[in-house]
């Protein structure tokens, strides 16, 4: 699945489906799904965690592109010049963020 069919998909889904959206996007970015194995790096143990928590807003702030400016307006985000649209905001941050990972406007 591209960034770009992973960020549709993030704007929907449901609010049961963060954890899963968020596990593929993160998948997706850094190539290892998050985890508690000792030896997966330190950021991919921290966003496991978030997900463990339920924390997902937080989750979907590590995938943010280093650098990029974001907002979030409800169940809307925009990250950098990329918006995403979804039933919760960790959704929308998700899908905004794939988008400007991928430079894509949508």
């Amino acid at each position: 699945m591209t960034p770009l069919e992973l960020a549709t998909r993030a704007e929907q889904a449901g609010p049961n489906d963060q954890r899963h959206i968020l596990e593929l996007a993160w998948q997706e970015v850094y190539g290892h799904f998050p985890g508690s194995h000792e030896s997966l790096p330190a950021r991919t143990l921290l966003f496991a965690r978030r997900l463990n928590a339920e924390a997902y807003l937080d989750a979907a702030l590590m995938l943010v592109p280093e650098g990029c400016g974001f907002a979030i307006m409800g169940n809307g985000a925009k990250v950098g010049r990329h918006i995403g649209a979804s039933s919760t905001p960790a959704l929308a941050l998700t899908a905004a963020a794939l988008r400007a990972m991928a430079k894509e406007d949508v």
